[in-house]
């Protein structure tokens, strides 16, 4: 099924780099004996659309969502900064991002386009992906597996894939003046990041992941991708039956043993723009991302998290701000 994909947050590729980078200081290590069953429930993706804003206040007011990355370049970022600002107990964090991944909903770089000219595509935007990341055209060709049988994505799509894919990952030089540029646009609107992250995984590979460690010291923040605070991601492997994933997710969460959780979510609200943010995948996407949100408000689930003395925590939970502030 196509919801697998998003699941897959990084492929082999993204998966071999990270183990190879070597972990910074403040990394925090699993604890050996826990004592208590802790989870992150994080949204991600916020900011490309108006319906991506709807299901952030939701997840946050009414749900169980206990951070969410955000994307200062994506389309709807201003609006998602006014609801941030309106909301300071929110744990925000930036998804560094450097593609879109949508064939019809993409956008420019912040930083002036003939200072990062790796990352711009032929049509002037960010390229819709990079080699090994998911939706990107390299990892759908090798990954037919993942499509429904009753569907094949149309040539439009394909060939508009083709011509925004890149076929290298960027200039690292180059990487970090936009990743300034979009830090720079978060705190210009009022935002306190919390952390950083990447988006499609791409700024996680070896090449880049100086960059990410560089940007995170200086502004006194964690990354919490690779494991490095502390966190097991679990539930990897959910394989999109809309129509039982808050059955299959308590099933997951009854099965939990004491150590600290990471679960990452992309809620959407389903309606006419979420699905119109890609050809082939916008109607799928769109209705993975609602059914995260329903999961996240879903009484279910809250029962079933209180049932097993599941903590709720942020990932501000994990990181001592004012010890980094005095380093």
């Amino acid at each position: 099924m196509i919801y697998k994909l998003r699941y897959l947050y990084i492929s082999l590729f993204f998966i071999v780099s990270m183990h190879a980078q070597k972990q910074p200081a403040w990394s925090v290590e699993k604890d050996p004996n826990p004592k208590k069953i802790r989870l992150i429930i994080r949204g991600d993706d916020i900011g490309i659309t108006h319906a991506s804003n709807m299901a952030l206040k939701q997840a946050f007011d009414k749900g169980l969502m206990t951070s969410a990355s955000v994307m200062a370049g994506a389309p709807w970022f201003t609006e998602t900064a006014l609801l941030i600002r309106d909301n300071p107990e929110w744990n925000i964090g930036l998804h560094l991002a450097l593609s879109s991944g949508w064939d019809k909903l993409n956008w420019v770089p912040l930083a002036p386009a003939s200072e990062v000219k790796s990352i711009v595509a032929p049509d002037g935007n960010l390229f819709l992906s990079y080699p090994g990341a998911p939706l990107s055209l390299h990892y759908i060709e090798e990954a037919p597996y993942l499509y429904s049988s009753d569907t094949e994505m149309p040539i439009k799509s394909l060939e508009r894939r083709r011509l925004l894919t890149s076929d290298a990952i960027p200039d690292i030089n180059e990487v970090e003046i936009e990743f300034r540029a979009q830090i720079q646009r978060a705190l210009d609107l009022g935002i306190r990041i919390d952390y950083l992250d990447c988006h499609m995984g791409v700024a996680c590979n070896e090449q880049l992941m100086e960059v990410m460690i560089k940007l995170a010291e200086e502004l006194c923040v964690p990354i919490p991708e690779r494991g490095w605070m502390g966190t097991i991601d679990f539930w990897e492997n959910y394989d999109g039956d809309v129509s039982s994933s808050v059955d299959k997710l308590i099933l997951a969460l009854d099965k939990l043993k004491p150590g600290t959780y990471r679960l990452v979510l992309h809620p959407t609200v389903d309606n006419e723009e979420s699905r119109a943010i890609d050809t082939y995948f916008g109607i799928k996407n769109a209705r993975a991302g609602q059914n995260d949100l329903h999961m996240v408000l879903s009484a279910k689930v809250k029962a079933a998290i209180e049932r097993n003395g599941i903590e709720l925590i942020g990932i501000n939970d994990l990181w001592d701000d004012e010890k980094c502030q005095m380093r």
